[in-house]
């Protein structure tokens, strides 16, 4: 987009899509970015096939670079009563390795202590890494 617009596809308006199928799509529909799920599987699994399988990490930066497509934000890490703040890591991890803008999290979590500390931990871990941590509000 020769305007400057950045433009991000984010991860649940087509989910179904593998991440590296959504820089495709991406960069077809004329996106200037694409988000990628890292964290909080459909299943509630706190990971992501990504972040165990190098392979698919190494496909998702090629496609990114082949593409011009940037990684807009990693996500979504869902905070709640059960996260644990040891998956902050490789998760930030490998959004700074496919160059992630930010980390995308949201809660859960009825406790406002345990929440509050569970999200600064995030943000000092995604900080570490280079990134900032966007919190998204959702209604459920």
């Amino acid at each position: 987009m020769s305007d400057g617009l950045q433009i991000s596809l984010a991860h649940h308006t087509a989910p179904e899509l593998g991440p590296v199928e959504a820089i495709e799509v991406a960069k077809r529909a004329g996106y200037t970015h694409v988000g990628v799920r890292l964290a909080g599987g459909p299943k509630g699994e706190a990971l992501m096939p990504i972040i165990r399988d190098r392979g698919l990490r190494r496909a998702v930066a090629d496609r990114l670079h082949a593409e011009g497509i940037g990684a807009m934000e990693a996500g979504s890490v869902r905070l709640m009563p059960a996260t644990d703040p040891d998956t902050f890591a490789p998760i930030c991890e490998v959004a700074a390795e496919i160059g992630a803008r930010f980390i995308l999290s949201n809660a859960d979590d009825p406790e406002p202590a345990r929440l509050a500390q569970n999200l600064g931990r995030l943000t000092e871990t995604a900080a570490a890494y280079g990134m900032e941590t966007h919190f998204e509000f959702v209604s459920w």
